[in-house]
């Protein structure tokens, strides 16, 4: 912003996530006098005069702002994913199960497993018809019956760019071992 209007608008890498978290930052910096804000991603050199999009300390702030939007989206989809599960509720999406005791332990372990997948990837669960709901929450069940979250996490993990601490959340919830830095290991 200078003196109040705004000279630059960019995203940030949580836009289009699907979680309607509706977020704006407005920054206000003598930084941002004489600043280059076109980008051409292929040139990474410094503008011959003032600062620009590749200097060290632009990319700095970009970073320390993302992690401080995610540290503000956490409650904001914990929150959604208590949300979601009464929906899928009233919709009677879970599964049915055989015993009150089946449904105790396994149902318990799914909704888990739904509220932490909205955490990570929200967009696995928007725009779905109802038949759509059922079968990825009946897959979800199949699969954790199948091999206690282990298949789920490959899926997952193989889909959605998790971060280190997300990726740690989910495969300690899905109680899954080897997380050495890669898939395979898993």
């Amino acid at each position: 912003m200078c003196n109040g209007q705004e000279i630059y608008k960019d995203y940030t890498t949580l836009n289009k996530k699907s979680d309607e978290y509706y977020h704006s930052v407005y920054i206000e910096s003598d930084f941002f006098y004489d600043f280059d804000f076109r980008s051409d991603e292929t040139i990474n050199q410094t503008a011959s005069f003032g600062k620009a999009k590749s200097s060290l300390e632009y990319r700095c702030l970009v970073k320390e702002l993302t992690e401080y939007l995610r540290a503000k989206r956490k409650p904001f989809l914990k929150e959604y994913a208590d949300r979601l599960v009464e929906s899928l509720e009233r919709e009677a999406v879970f599964p049915e199960y055989a015993s009150v005791g089946e449904e105790k332990f396994k149902k318990a372990k799914l909704v888990e497993v739904v509220k932490a997948l909205y955490e990570v990837a929200p967009k696995l669960f928007t725009g779905q018809n109802l038949d759509q709901k059922k079968i990825f929450v009946g897959l979800l069940d199949m699969l954790l019956d199948a091999n206690g979250g282990e298949g789920i996490f490959k899926i997952i993990d193989g889909v959605v760019d998790l971060d280190g601490g997300e990726r740690e959340d989910l495969a300690e919830l899905l109680e899954v071992g080897g997380l050495d830095g890669d898939a395979d290991g898993i």
